[in-house]
C-alpha cells in the first residue's frame, strides 16, 4: 500500500482498482461456478433456458454490493480479520431486511431506535435474489430487475463515494 501510494496515484483511483479487481476476481470465480454447474446440468440432460443466467445475475449484483462493502469495511477496520468479519456480518444481515424491517415494527422504545436505522443502511440482498422468483406465478421479473440493477448501482455509488472521503482524508 505504501510503495503504491508513493507515486502520483489519486488515491481514488486506487479504491477503484481495488473494488473492480474484488469483483472481477470474485465474479470470475463465479461465473467458473456457473459454467460448471451448466456443463453437469447439461449432461444429465438439462435444456438451457433464461433462469440460469438470470440468477447469476442476481449473484454478479450482489458480488458487487458485497465488494463495494467490503472495501468500505476495510478502510475502517483496523484488520483484515475484522474487516471481513464485518463483511460477512453485513452479508448475512442483508438477506433478512424484511425481517429486521418486520421487527423494528413489532418492537417499541429504544429498540426501535436501534434496529429501525440498520434495517435501511445495511444492504437489501433480497431484492436481488431473482432465482426466488423464477417459479412464482404472476410474479414477473421486468420490475424487479430494473429495481434490483439500480438499487446495486446506486448503493454501490453510495458505498464508494463514502470510501474515497473517508480515505481523502486519511493519513499515513
Amino acid at each position: 500500500l505504501y510503495l503504491i501510494l508513493s507515486r502520483p496515484v489519486p488515491r481514488a483511483s486506487f479504491l477503484c482498482g481495488r473494488y473492480f479487481g474484488t469483483v472481477a476476481a470474485a465474479g470470475t470465480a463465479a461465473a467458473a461456478m456457473v459454467a460448471c454447474q451448466a456443463v453437469l446440468l447439461l449432461a444429465k440432460g438439462w435444456t438451457p433456458t433464461w433462469e440460469l443466467p438470470l440468477a447469476f445475475w442476481g449473484v454478479l449484483l450482489k458480488l458487487c454490493l458485497t465488494g463495494a462493502v467490503a472495501t468500505l469495511l476495510a478502510l475502517v477496520s483496523t484488520s483484515v480479520l475484522s474487516a471481513m468479519t464485518m463483511t460477512s456480518v453485513v452479508w448475512v444481515l442483508g438477506h433478512f431486511v424484511a425481517e429486521i424491517r418486520f421487527l423494528s415494527e413489532r418492537s417499541q422504545g429504544v429498540l426501535t431506535g436501534l434496529i429501525t436505522p440498520a434495517a435501511y443502511i445495511l444492504p437489501n440482498f433480497a431484492l436481488l435474489n431473482y432465482r426466488d422468483r423464477l417459479h412464482v406465478p404472476g410474479a414477473g421479473l421486468g420490475e424487479p430487475l430494473l429495481w434490483g440493477a439500480l438499487y446495486a448501482v446506486v448503493y454501490t455509488a453510495v458505498c464508494l463515494g463514502l470510501t474515497a472521503a473517508l480515505f481523502r482524508r486519511r493519513e499515513f
